[in-house]
């Protein structure tokens, strides 16, 4: 085309769906294709195609089409074969603009079905001419922006234009990595260029083909982004550290208890890692009770010892301070601070030199907005609480080490552990032996009513002497409501009058010294049963908690209930979590809930989770931390199963990109 004539077309509304440029057109791509390659011509044989079949057939309106107005308007018309036989269709609304007049050629499409001897076309649409004998693209619209048709009209009309260009685009971010062909050759398509199945991912003459196509595509943009990922070069130190695994059974002798071998291995890994030329980007992974605690704890003495300062950012100061203090009694040598309250009152002269001279320094968010030096080991505790602004918040040299915490992390977090951007711990032992038994309890399920349910198992459960936690997702409701209580403040009053003196609740408006006392009170058994909305998610050690039920499970994230679950049962033994839904689950949130059901390892929990939710995005500057990434391409996000086939080509190729000297992953 013309340069003039090029410069003259125009994104327009295409741009609400994620193209920047016309040139990125062709990479917003269809979901799917009307199959139109079959037309009928011959209407006698539709009666033996079973009702709902899909179809596009050709005729000959035969008589004036018989308009009925109302609300919507209606037009009948009748299309009639060679040999007279023929098939009715109604269309709603303005058909003005359709050009329905009798003796007229047309293609529609439709479902078929039969009433009163006739055949009809239920849904029916005007087919044009260039689309009849073809596989006619599907795009996506955006409801009162732009409608699909228009989308498959502007898209369509752009593509033997910025092909090319998009190619090259694409290919520009594969060619850092390695030669096109070469992937090309990887992902079983040798001697075809990217142009083509550019083209094909679009209009192609088979839907396998297209399929074919758009995973190839996928795949690309996948391996790309695993290869940014791959490519990421961890900062070097301005100063090592003199840590090194032999120090671990000098700082291990410390502890009042032995570690399990997982353990012993973690702290030895973590301190060779942490003495050497980069910074160390290192998750410990483990569920409630696999002492995380003391793996990091021996890590940030050692590293102290060392003469390195170290941070440990927790989402609760309480949290904190049990870290802290865990790391005063075991290692009393070490010059420890603590630094939380709030953020916006500044340290007075003498608590901020304590501070500065600390060796180690452990707190809350309020570390953030303090004057608390620079460190070279940040620890981040239950990191799944924190965005990744806040945990990397302390990283202000950029040569920080940084280790991050937590039973069950980010989706984004365990790509990155998977893909080879992170090292990581998994702590699998357990101080105690135990089982929780989880369900799903909802009235779908049971022929009892479900709420009855969940009162007899909170009956049995006091009868024997054990304690009842019962999360709700509101601390209060907006209104009254007859119905189950679906608060705090709600159920508090419920249950006071069912178990008057044994109930204590605990929300976000409590202060942290009101949480301590109420948590107290229920380890010195004052009473059986606490309600509460997740802020109890981290930091409850009830001994005598034997069952939680969560009231609408569905409104939180896996990460959340299963944290909430890991305050069951702490002393070993039997446990319970009823997951108790009083409204009807959609399917998709009972798909999610189930995975809690079927596993009990947190680790295991988050892959999993990783992959209904997405990965977030992989990009080295954002923060998305769940969902699709679509990086390259519109309209056709990165799944899971991509990123597992790029990560295959990229282990295949690594050692011969090396010998070859051809690419950099």
């Amino acid at each position: 085309m013309e340069p003039e004539k090029k410069s003259a077309l125009k994104l327009g509304k295409l741009k609400q769906l994620g193209p920047a440029t016309l040139s990125q057109v062709p990479l917003l791509l269809p979901n799917d294709w009307d199959d139109l390659r079959f037309p009928v011509e011959h209407f006698d044989a539709i009666h033996r195609v079973p009702e709902g079949t899909k179809l596009l057939v050709r005729g000959t309106i035969q008589s004036e089409p018989s308009v009925r107005f109302g609300k919507p308007p209606r037009t009948t018309i009748f299309i009639a074969d060679e040999c007279g036989y023929t098939i009715g269709t109604i269309f709603f609304g303005d058909t003005r603009q359709l050009g329905l007049v009798r003796g007229k050629h047309v293609s529609i499409t439709g479902n078929a079905r039969a009433f009163n001897n006739q055949i009809w076309l239920n849904n029916p649409e005007i087919v044009e001419s260039e689309w009849v004998g073809r596989l006619r693209p599907k795009y996506p619209g955006k409801p009162k922006i732009i409608k699909p048709e228009t989308v498959r009209q502007n898209v369509v009309s752009l593509l033997p234009v910025f092909i090319p260009e998009a190619s090259r685009y694409f290919e520009s971010h594969i060619e850092k990595l390695i030669p096109v062909p070469v992937l090309m050759a990887m992902l079983n398509l040798p001697n075809v260029t990217l142009e083509k199945v550019i083209r094909v991912a679009h209009v192609p003459r088979t839907i396998a083909a297209g399929l074919k196509a758009q995973e190839a595509l996928g795949t690309m943009a996948a391996f790309c982004r695993l290869g940014e990922v791959a490519r990421f070069q961890a900062p070097v130190r301005q100063s090592r550290l003199s840590v090194s695994k032999v120090m671990a059974p000098t700082i291990i002798q410390n502890l009042p208890f032995a570690l399990d071998a997982g353990q012993h291995d973690a702290v030895r890994d973590i301190l060779d890692r942490a003495g050497g030329s980069t910074a160390m980007r290192h998750m410990i992974s483990g569920d409630v009770g696999s002492g995380k605690t003391a793996v990091f704890g021996c890590v940030a003495a050692a590293i102290a010892r060392a003469g390195g300062r170290v941070a440990i950012m927790a989402p609760m100061g309480v949290l904190a301070n049990q870290s802290l203090e865990a790391i005063k009694a075991f290692w009393p040598d070490l010059r420890c601070e603590l630094v939380i309250g709030d953020p916006k009152a500044k340290l007075d002269h003498e608590k901020r030199d304590r501070v500065l001279s600390a060796q180690v320094v452990a707190g809350s968010t309020a570390l953030l907005f303090q004057d608390v030096g620079t460190f070279d080991l940040v620890i981040i505790d239950e990191q799944q609480r924190f965005s990744r602004d806040q945990r990397e918040g302390l990283i202000r040299r950029g040569d920080e080490h940084l280790i991050e915490v937590t039973a069950t992390c980010i989706p984004r977090s365990m790509a990155l552990l998977k893909y080879g951007q992170w090292s990581f711990s998994r702590l699998r032992g357990d101080h105690v032996t135990k089982n929780i038994t989880t369900e799903i309890v909802c009235s779908r399920q049971y022929k009892q009513e479900a709420g009855q349910m969940i009162m007899s198992r909170v009956n049995e459960t006091l009868a024997n002497q054990r304690q009842v936690l019962i999360i709700y997702p509101l601390r209060e409701d907006a209104e009254e409501s007859s119905g189950p209580p679906r608060s705090v403040r709600a159920a508090e009053k419920i249950f006071q009058r069912m178990f008057p003196g044994q109930v204590l609740s605990i929300d976000g408006s409590r202060s942290a010294a009101e949480k301590e006392s109420v948590i107290e009170q229920m380890k010195q058994g004052k009473a059986r049963i606490l309600i509460a909305t997740s802020v109890v998610e981290v930091g409850l050690d009830i001994p005598g908690l034997q069952r939680v039920v969560v009231v609408n499970p569905e409104r939180m994230g896996l990460s959340a209930l299963h944290q909430i679950r890991g305050r069951v049962a702490r002393t070993g033994g039997q446990g319970y979590m009823d997951l108790y839904a009083p409204d009807v689950l959609a399917d998709h949130s009972r798909t999610r809930l189930e995975v809690l059901v079927e596993t009990q390892d947190g680790f295991e929990l988050t892959e999993r989770d990783m992959a209904l939710r997405g990965v977030g995005s992989l990009a080295s500057d954002s923060d998305q931390q769940t969902g699709a990434d679509e990086s390259l391409l519109f309209g056709r996000p990165i799944t899971i199963d991509m990123l597992q086939t790029a990560s295959s080509i990229i282990e295949s190729l690594k050692d011969s990109l090396k010998k070859a000297d051809i690419g950099a992953i």
